[in-house]
């Protein structure tokens, strides 16, 4: 794993720890919940997407589709969010 460079915190909320991995849609990153201590995967829209009103869009309907599953082996759905990332 390796570390983002400069730590982010996304809304105040969730700072960046580790990037674990990276797909052909976005990254994922280990983050920690500034109030409730806890560890979340968060995946962000690849930066080579741009402004891609049709990636977003797919990456929107991943993220609703994904939260109605219920599964041991299909990760929760807990939040979306549309976010700048200045230091990326």
């Amino acid at each position: 794993m390796t570390t983002p460079t400069p730590p982010t915190i996304l809304r105040g909320t969730y700072q960046l720890l580790d990037r674990l991995g990276a797909g052909g849609m976005g990254e994922v990153y280990v983050a920690a919940h500034a109030r409730l201590h806890k560890r979340f995967a968060v995946k962000l829209l690849a930066p080579h997407h741009g402004d891609s009103g049709e990636a977003y869009a797919r990456f929107q309907r991943e993220a609703e589709i994904t939260s109605r599953l219920g599964h041991p082996h299909i990760v929760e759905i807990v939040d979306f969010d549309v976010a700048e990332l200045a230091a990326r």
